[in-house]
């Protein structure tokens, strides 16, 4: 009785003589371990030799043997070229997917060599990098100036994102690449990890959010931040090799800016969304970011009577350091084309955490926007006003968004030096306790200066107003 052949080996002979449609006896097992890095061994299928396992292909009709030139000569039968048909030589089979989803019964499972329910962690800031310091970065993805992502570019991390991706399209286009195609969503969930073109693109890492149906599915780019749909046939189970590296994309918002007249949601068009995309778009290297807020120093805010606190995440700074002089400020920009306008908080508490291994975290509390809106309904200034210990100098004023910032962020930096003061001192205090005392003050004046300058701007303003209508 003749031994029967094994799905997958039925399908790996029909890609083997499709792709060299004239071989020897041989060739056969040179090419077949060129082709799928395994030695062909008859006897795994139940054959003494290779001759036996040939002709066991031809009465499957698989391929034809004919004796030629006094050597058996090796031919894609005449089924195995209907089911192939429109691939050529130098085709790489990526349309060998009928084979695949009917013949080859173990792929309906993962292979072995994959990974299906796997957590992708994501990359981490350098561990150097605090509230203040400046890198280069790429931004990936913009859902609002809210939320965006971005990948570091800096040396061997954007390298290691391209690095990836070319050896998955090598991988994944290449004849062993079909092995790994998906023949049906049954097993997957949300929270899988697969590989899968991005568009028409090249292949690219990806997390599930969700089964759309039995042929789309809607998935998360881990490297680039990208949500986007993608048919199940230009998906791939993802090889382990794929997964040393972490997802690059790191989600970020930008510090310092609200939507127009408050609360949280973003104008319909996303004007915003798009401006911000535009002004990122720069040459590479050109865009610096700085953190804000989200590693040392974390920023909360307090909701409801209960009280639950929500944590903002990574605040970032953007600038254009290629455009200007000085750079072009994002933020900025922003809120100068109307797009967006300055966030002005009012600090409710401050609390010191000790961490793992002794890090000190400062968590920074907001109240909600319902109550801070409660107490800033006349952001006035008026004679006679103690602005931060310094007099007021200005008539009735309205405050411009930005003025109300830089005071409230004036008053914040005076309570946080006052309160490290006590820290800091003393006969012992060494050449860092100094460095960083001296650090703060300088900030401060840094910016008491900015708000005393913009204090006069606009008082020049209002004055000229006054003088316009006499």
């Amino acid at each position: 009785m003749e031994a029967s052949l094994p799905p997958l080996l039925l399908q790996q002979a029909k890609i083997l003589v499709t792709k060299y449609p004239l071989l020897n006896e041989k060739s056969f097992g040179l090419r077949f371990h060129k082709l799928f890095h395994q030695h062909l061994e008859p006897s795994a299928s139940g054959h003494p030799s290779m001759n036996s396992l040939l002709c066991s292909l031809a009465s499957a009709k698989v391929l034809l043997l004919a004796y030629e030139n006094f050597a058996v000569m090796i031919r894609p039968s005449r089924e195995t070229l209907m089911e192939t048909k429109g691939v050529g030589d130098d085709s790489d089979l990526m349309e060998l997917d009928t084979l695949a989803s009917k013949s080859v019964v173990s792929s309906v499972l993962p292979p072995e060599d994959t990974v299906l329910r796997y957590v992708l962690p994501v990359e981490e800031l350098p561990a150097r990098l605090r509230e203040g310091e400046t890198f280069p970065v790429v931004v990936t993805q913009v859902e609002s100036p809210s939320k965006f992502w971005f990948n570091l570019q800096q040396t061997g991390y954007f390298d290691r994102v391209k690095d990836t991706m070319d050896r998955m399209d090598v991988f994944y286009t290449g004849v062993r690449g079909d092995m790994y195609r998906l023949v049906n969503t049954d097993q997957l969930r949300p929270g899988n990890v697969l590989a899968a073109r991005y568009q028409t693109g090249g292949f690219h890492r990806a997390l599930v959010i969700r089964v759309v149906d039995s042929n789309v599915l809607r998935l998360f780019y881990v490297d680039y931040g990208t949500v986007d749909n993608q048919k199940v046939k230009h998906c791939r189970f993802l090889h382990k090799h794929f997964v040393s590296l972490p997802g690059q994309a790191i989600q970020a918002r930008l510090w310092g800016v609200r939507p127009v007249g408050g609360g949280r949601r973003w104008a319909k068009g996303n004007k915003a969304r798009d401006k911000l995309v535009e002004l990122v778009d720069t040459l590479e290297g050109g865009l610096v970011a700085q953190i804000k807020a989200g590693v040392t120093r974390k920023e909360v805010t307090v909701k409801g009577e209960d009280e639950l606190e929500e944590e903002r995440g990574l605040a970032l700074s953007l600038i254009d350091v290629l455009t200007g002089d000085d750079g072009l400020d994002v933020g900025t920009q922003l809120v100068m084309e109307g797009m967006a306008e300055w966030e002005v908080w009012n600090v409710e508490e401050e609390d010191v955490m000790e961490g793992y291994e002794g890090a000190v975290c400062k968590v920074v509390k907001y109240p909600s926007r319902s109550k801070f809106v409660a107490n800033c309904k006349d952001p006035k200034l008026k004679v006679g006003d103690i602005v931060n210990n310094v007099l007021a100098t200005t008539d009735i004023m309205d405050k411009s968004p930005y003025l109300q910032l830089l005071t409230v962020q004036e008053d914040n930096l005076r309570r946080l030096v006052e309160v490290l003061k006590g820290e800091d001192d003393g006969e012992d205090k060494d050449r860092e306790a100094r460095a960083r005392c001296w650090t703060r003050e300088r900030g401060l004046a840094e910016i008491s200066y900015k708000r005393e300058e913009r204090e006069k701007l606009e008082l020049i303003l209002v004055v000229d107003r006054e003088l316009g209508d006499f």
